[in-house]
């Protein structure tokens, strides 16, 4: 599975290493995390975030220093119907904290405090409550002809693939239960 790993990579030396061991129990778990853009000096292009966010399966992301691109990032990811993982610090000021996007199903976000000695749990826990979610999803085979529908409609509309396709089953839905 992948995963996307976001947090300020302006961040001091004390919280990268936090970043670091969150980076590690996601690999312990098995997970395939991307996370250059926060280690390396691998820019992050608007258009490379989305893609690699609407390739994960769920997104990780450390709020205890939040900005304006962590919070674009997370509303991306819930907009898209990605699940996220907020970690936050527990020293941290949780008034800080922006107020998070929940998702129309309010099932996208998940907010878990950690310590530096509680990070693999904190981790594991957040992992879980995505795993629920994860179970949801649905992979459906398409034609080429429906997967070049699917792109031109929702770009018309200006948002996912999912989003639209989840639209046009719960207007299908509302039509069903008006019958």
């Amino acid at each position: 599975m992948q995963v996307y790993f976001t947090a300020d990579p302006s961040s001091s030396t004390k919280s990268k290493k936090n970043f670091r061991a969150i980076l590690k129990s996601l690999e312990k778990l098995g997970y395939n995390v991307y996370s250059g853009h926060i280690f390396e000096s691998d820019p992050k292009d608007p258009e490379t975030v989305k893609e690699r966010i609407k390739a994960a399966n769920f997104v990780v992301a450390e709020v205890s220093e939040p900005t304006k691109e962590l919070g674009y990032e997370i509303g991306f990811a819930v907009e898209s119907g990605v699940p996220v993982i907020a970690l936050y610090s527990d020293i941290a000021d949780i008034s800080t904290l922006p107020i998070m996007p929940q998702g129309e199903d309010g099932r996208s976000l998940f907010l878990e405090p950690y310590t530096p000695r509680s990070i693999p749990q904190a981790v594991a826990n957040g992992v879980a409550k995505v795993k629920e979610v994860l179970e949801y999803r649905l992979t459906v085979s398409i034609t080429p002809q429906i997967s070049d529908y699917l792109d031109w409609a929702s770009g018309k509309k200006g948002v996912s693939r999912q989003t639209f396709l989840r639209s046009l089953i719960e207007d299908r839905m509302k039509k069903d239960q008006a019958t």
